[in-house]
């Protein structure tokens, strides 16, 4: 969140911050904020408030960190993970994947929405006047924001297990985002062995059919990487 573009207001840029904050886990099982730093680096323009302090200061001090933990999560969570990474994997499916191939059967109708809604999205939501141009984050901030976290997106990231584990919130109690995708993982894990077993497309006798379906698999993973590197560097 530093040094993003912001919105102008009355003539000022409105103000954002990188928020630190530290969660204490209760013997309630419940995280509670115990210290708050507005920004990355400490200085003595950015104090670190306490819940001794004055109400006022630590309420604002929390609004911050809130404010910035929706923006993350609309533009980055929400808009870049969900929306339009999904895009990338749809049109590297409709263009590379032939329909009886078995991963074209599989990833289809996860696609069926994404590219209506994501061009819903761009005519609506995001840009230059539109929704989300109301928000503290200028529409040149939400780009670069966006691109931040395409440039940090790996394959582990999109893996729930490696994902959580990354930022060591395996224990955490009361997870519920964990908790939930953990189940639909293994749910989808548990289909793909059945399907790998009892599927025909790989069959060693069928090198032809092997080799042609492996092929439109390098294609399919090549679109992925390289649509991934050009909006890095668009």
């Amino acid at each position: 969140m530093e040094a993003l573009p912001t919105t102008i207001m009355a003539g000022k840029p409105v103000p954002l911050t990188a928020a630190l904050c530290l969660l204490y886990l209760t013997p309630a099982k419940k995280l509670m904020p115990i210290a708050i730093q507005l920004g990355q680096i400490p200085s003595k323009d950015k104090p670190i408030f306490l819940p001794s302090d004055s109400e006022v200061d630590w309420l604002l001090a929390k609004l911050y960190v809130r404010h910035v933990d929706t923006l993350h999560g609309e533009f980055v969570s929400h808009l870049h993970n969900t929306h339009l990474t999904a895009e990338v994997f749809a049109m590297a499916t409709l263009r590379n994947l032939p329909k009886i191939h078995p991963l074209y059967k599989l990833l289809i109708p996860h696609h069926r929405g994404t590219l209506y809604v994501n061009t819903m999205a761009r005519a609506t939501l995001y840009g230059p006047g539109r929704n989300l141009d109301n928000t503290s984050l200028s529409a040149d901030g939400q780009v670069v924001l966006m691109r931040r976290a395409l440039a940090q997106l790996t394959y582990d990231s999109l893996c729930p297990h490696e994902e959580i584990a990354a930022r060591g919130l395996e224990s955490v109690p009361n997870f519920y985002y964990r908790d939930d995708a953990f189940r639909l993982w293994n749910v989808i894990n548990r289909y793909l062995i059945v399907l790998k077993g009892t599927s025909n497309y790989y069959h060693p006798i069928q090198h032809l059919h092997k080799r042609t379906y492996f092929y439109f698999c390098i294609l399919w993973c090549g679109m992925l990487v390289s649509e991934l590197i050009f909006e890095i560097f668009r």
